[in-house]
């Protein structure tokens, strides 16, 4: 696994799946339903696991992320395929495993670093102000549908593996023997010409007798067989759903407007700060009270200089004393201190004075207000429905019941299996990103509730309505499921038997690549100079690529395409190497690259020992069950 790793490290599919990883913190997953060792986890070090319902949440974010940025369609079969999920894996247990040595010996990163992290979020700060701001930042992670308190744990894991990987690499310095061998490695040049061979461009296939689908049913009726599902109720409430009802007049936002306006809607303010300098820290602290007391500087013993100036937040270099000086409980004559500089001084600081800023127009502000008002209000009655419903469940009311007296929609699902899903594919997101509820619904009788669930302003209850058994329906009842899998392995195979044909054909010498490429209606593409280990923006599939710089000169070679319906055959034409003078000249610009390629292979094997220290331990069982029920096979 660690193998694998290292080389999808240094391909270009690496850099867009940590992207999209970065930012997949906003989808949830399937609720963990497994019974081994490690109970629902597929991996543990330590305290850290990683469940299904995480795994899940990663490469359902994955992949709707990468639609986002390609517009490309991969289907969780096309990931499993594709080896998307084990990368996905691969990378989750290792950021398990390095969480749980950091929890260990305690190097995680403290609330100060999470906290100044968080208030430089972009996405967090309030387009008025610039600064952070509270409401938009609950907003933000509501309509992800994540807790502050998942955000602010992912923010500190992030923060923790930074520390752990610049600590790791600080005194990291690669050989120049090793930079000369990394230049000839990255300079090699390889002409190369390909063709993608789609599924359209083959005859279509025969289509299958009744004998030949039914033969296929009964040789693969295990993988029809359809596993216990249970029909659930579900019933959400959030504050969302009472924003309708909030009644604001023009005067209700005015009045906010005018209470809050010098603190919220405002540019920010200007303090004028005392800045008096001392040598060492002792001389500061000795001055401390005096200058809290209002002493003029010039009265003091052993200042090196006093200066005062006028400074916004933004302006102070010292993003601790900003915190400090401008915080709500900050005012005139507040003494703060003293703090050690770049040089080597220390300062004591004192608040002089402060200059409020200027209100922004009513009309500007006046949608926000109104929006922040109608989100209070909605807050006020989704508390006052939960002590509702605290009563409806208290005389055994059943969840139809209870969302005719609330006035809320009762969603009746389909019938879904231990993973939340249903016959037809679907996933209710609302039930599985639950933790635990799934679980709990399967261990039920028939017309019970599970457990109320009171979430970070969300409430979730579910009830079981009916067990559907396990079956294997009859070739009858899913002839067209039949048929259509059938046709999707011989498609399949054809297209396989026909790239391997071509490429027997190319490599004997009886035809050549703009052949094959004639006689089914394809273009072959040839960039128009070679390819290297550092330029893969030249149109080539991955896989065809990987498969060019593991060949040798001559080799041709079929590797899957661009989408699961395609197949490439690639020649490599010519190999250009490298001679002694470019590799002077290449060692030195290589040696970011072989930093990073060494910093690669000790993260492996530190790793390795991290694992083996902290105890690490995975479930391989659970985790091919998962791919298997994700990939439709279960």
């Amino acid at each position: 696994m660690l193998t694998m790793m290292r080389d999808m490290l240094r391909s270009k599919f690496a850099g867009l799946l940590f992207a999209l990883i970065i930012v997949s913190m906003g989808v949830w997953g399937i609720t963990d339903i497994f019974s081994g060792g490690l109970g629902a986890n597929f991996a543990k070090a330590g305290e850290r696991t990683l469940s299904e319902t995480q795994l899940d949440r990663r490469v359902e974010n994955y992949l709707r992320r990468y639609q986002q940025s390609t517009g490309e369609v991969v289907t969780r079969e096309d990931a499993v395929e594709q080896g998307i999920v084990d990368q996905l894996y691969a990378l989750e247990a290792s950021r398990v495993a390095n969480l749980g040595f950091a929890e260990k010996v305690g190097a995680f990163a403290p609330d100060i670093a999470v906290t100044r992290e968080l208030r430089g979020i972009e996405a967090f700060q309030s387009p008025l102000t610039g600064g952070f701001d509270l409401e938009t930042y609950r907003q933000r992670l509501a309509s992800a549908q994540m807790t502050s308190a998942q955000f602010e744990q992912d923010l500190r894991d992030d923060l923790t593996l930074e520390t752990l990987s610049g600590a790791r690499d600080a005194a990291l310095q690669p050989p120049a023997v090793l930079g000369r061998l990394q230049a000839s490695y990255l300079g090699e040049f390889r002409d190369v010409a390909w063709i993608e061979i789609p599924r359209s461009a083959l005859p279509e296939s025969d289509a299958p007798t009744e004998e030949e689908l039914r033969a296929y049913y009964d040789e693969n009726i295990d993988s029809f067989r359809q596993p216990e599902r249970r029909q659930i109720n579900l019933l959400t409430l959030s504050p969302d759903d009472f924003v309708h009802q909030v009644e604001l007049s023009e005067d209700d936002v005015r009045a906010f407007y005018e209470a809050t306006k010098d603190i919220r809607f405002s540019s920010p303010e200007t303090r004028v700060l005392s800045e008096t300098i001392f040598e060492n820290e002792a001389a500061a602290r000795e001055a401390l009270g005096l200058i809290a007391g209002g002493a003029d500087p010039a009265t003091l013993n052993a200042p090196i200089s006093t200066n005062t100036r006028e400074t916004r937040r933004a302006d102070l270099a010292d993003a601790a004393l900003a915190e400090e000086v401008f915080s709500p409980g900050s005012g005139k004559g507040s003494v703060f201190g003293p703090t050690a500089s770049e040089n080597g001084v220390w300062i004591v600081t004192r608040v002089e004075d402060i200059i409020p800023g200027d209100p922004y127009p009513f009309e500007d502000v006046s949608d926000i207000i109104r929006n922040e008002l109608r989100s209070q209000q909605a807050e006020q009655s989704y508390y006052e429905a939960l002590s509702r419903i605290g009563d409806l469940i208290g005389v055994g009311m059943d969840l139809a019941g209870m969302a005719e007296d609330l006035g809320t929609p009762l969603m009746s699902l389909a019938p879904v299996d231990q993973s939340g899903l249903a016959a037809s594919g679907a996933l209710y997101r609302e039930l599985i990103g639950v933790d635990g509820l799934v679980s709990e619904l399967f261990s039920l009788p028939e017309g019970r509730q599970a457990e109320r669930r009171d979430l970070d302003a969300r409430t979730v209850m579910a009830e079981l309505v009916e067990i559907i058994p396990p079956s294997t329906p009859e070739y009858e009842a899913i002839e067209d499921r039949v048929r259509a899998r059938f046709l999707a392995e011989r498609n399949a195979a054809a297209l396989d038997d026909a790239a391997e044909a071509a490429r027997e054909r190319i490599s004997s010498g009886e035809s050549t690549l703009e052949a094959e490429a004639e006689a089914l209606g394809l273009t072959v593409n040839r960039p128009e100079r070679g390819v290297s280990r550092q330029a893969f923006d030249v149109g080539i599939p991955q896989m065809a690529l990987n498969a060019v710089f593991s060949g040798a000169e001559g080799d041709v070679t079929v590797t899957p395409g661009s989408s699961p319906n395609a197949r490439v055959v690639v020649s490599i034409e010519s190999i250009d190497r490298p001679d002694a003078e470019m590799l002077d000249i290449l060692a030195v610009t290589s040696a970011a690259s072989l930093r990073e390629s060494l910093s690669n292979d000790l993260a492996q094997a530190l790793e390795m020992a991290i694992r083996e220290d902290i105890g690490f331990e995975d479930d391989a069982v659970a985790f091919a069950r998962y791919k298997a029920r994700i990939a439709g096979q279960q």
